[in-house]
């Protein structure tokens, strides 16, 4: 995620680790909406990049290379603002699991493993393969 003082700009894609969404991020083209994010760095001054070494890929930091960062420690909350972002996310998260699980009744457990009864013969009959399940 991106953001500065004035836009939040989510940077996703279907990957599920940093290096090769980065990868794509840099090869593809998209990698200009973060060109003119990390430019508006001229209206603030700065910009920032913690030093996490999921971030540190050699094609990362070449691209990076006539960007004006200032590099920050990992997990540095004191002066990376990203890193507060990440924190409330995560209380977030933690509070929804929390919800969660206050809807969870005996009844809800029963019908579950009542569940298995039906669903164990046709795994067995399948030979362990898909059940339609």
């Amino acid at each position: 995620m991106c953001f500065k003082i004035v836009e939040v700009q989510r940077v996703t894609d279907d990957e599920t680790t940093a290096v090769p969404l980065q990868k794509k991020l840099l090869d593809n083209g998209r990698h200009h909406s973060l060109k003119t994010i990390l430019k508006s760095r001229e209206r603030l001054g700065w910009t920032f990049r913690d030093n996490d070494p999921k971030h540190s890929c050699r094609r990362a930091v070449l691209w990076l290379e006539n960007i004006n960062w200032w590099k920050t420690p990992p997990e540095s909350p004191d002066i990376n603002p990203i890193e507060n972002l990440w924190h409330e996310t995560n209380q977030e998260v933690i509070k929804g699991i929390f919800k969660h699980w206050d809807t969870v009744t005996i009844d809800k457990c029963q019908k579950y493993i009542k569940h298995l009864r039906k669903v164990v013969p046709k795994i067995i009959k399948a030979n362990s393969g898909p059940t339609g399940y």
